[in-house]
């Protein structure tokens, strides 16, 4: 079978795709789909740094972004090294990929405990609770 290239660009190697005219075997269980659906996730990443809507047009199926969002954080939990970034998603390789990983992470993270802390805040004026400075530092989200 010759290799063809689909319309985002990246050479398709994967004999079960639309591109070759051939669809997967019927899955039996959701199960199956998911571990197939991640399974070509993987596959594409292997390829180099791809960012999302380029990911998605990549894979041989229709999937949400949403979706292909939680099947990232899932391989991550299973074992997989993916970096998330302005670039896209990469496969970490290296302990630098590792640290620019860590630090666009922890730039995403503290405005959203900042946020956390601030609804707190408003929670409890709403509430017309005025905590004292140890309270406050007891309720407070931290990083």
């Amino acid at each position: 079978m010759g290799e063809c290239v689909n319309q985002t660009g990246f050479s398709c190697t994967n004999d079960r795709c639309e591109c070759h005219g051939i669809t997967p075997e019927p899955m039996q269980s959701l199960e199956d789909i998911r571990k197939y659906e991640k399974g070509e996730i993987l596959a594409v990443l292997k390829r180099g740094t791809i960012k999302r809507h380029t990911l998605l047009d990549a894979l041989p199926f229709y999937i949400s972004d949403r979706r292909m969002r939680d099947y990232v954080a899932e391989l991550i939990k299973d074992g997989q090294c993916i970096q998330s970034s302005n670039d896209g998603y990469t496969l970490i390789e290296s302990e630098t990929q590792l640290a620019e990983a860590e630090k666009y992470l922890r730039s995403k993270a503290f405005p959203l405990f900042e946020r956390a802390n601030t609804l707190r805040k408003n929670f409890y004026k709403s509430e017309g609770k005025q905590l004292t400075f140890s309270e406050f530092l007891d309720n407070t989200t931290t990083i």
